[in-house]
């Protein structure tokens, strides 16, 4: 059985979001939003959601919390 995820049609896409679209996100605060950013600037997108956890200051179990609302293309 595979474990789908299904993502909201509103999902946040993390590889374009501006800080105040990211922030819209659960447990995403500015400083998160920065963060966020800037590994982006710094490494390129995200190739899937999972590797959000590369950002400082996102753990697995926030992670989840917001699997649902964010894709990456």
């Amino acid at each position: 059985i595979e474990n789908k995820i299904l993502v909201s049609e509103s999902a946040v896409n993390i590889n374009t979001a501006s800080a105040a679209e990211l922030e819209r996100l659960p447990n995403v605060g500015a400083k998160t939003a920065q963060e966020i950013i800037r590994h982006r600037e710094k490494f390129g997108s995200f190739r899937k959601p999972e590797h959000l956890m590369l950002v400082r200051g996102i753990s697995d179990a926030r992670f989840r919390k917001m699997r649902e609302l964010i894709k990456t293309e």
